[in-house]
């Protein structure tokens, strides 16, 4: 009974956590890098509804590539710079 509560308890807050970053983090960014790259443009109003999963994946792959722009620099060989 208790692992079962501890396991709905996980569940939630895995849930939460999920939506936190997708719907709101992940959204955000995508947002902001999308309206400084279209100058104000996109998106806005309803398109702000209609394609919000593609706003986050935005974010995703700004996050994806910051990354990855860390990874490089500190791999970089340092006898090259």
């Amino acid at each position: 009974m208790a692992s079962d509560v501890a396991h709905m308890v996980g569940e939630i807050a895995r849930g939460v956590l999920h939506v936190f970053l997708w719907n709101v983090v992940l959204f955000n960014l995508g947002r902001l890098l999308l309206l400084t790259a279209t100058l104000g443009r996109y998106p806005r109003d309803r398109l702000l509804q209609t394609h919000a999963n593609r706003i986050s994946a935005t974010g995703v792959v700004c996050v994806v590539f910051a990354w990855s722009a860390v990874a490089a620099y500190n791999h970089w060989p340092r006898h090259l710079a």
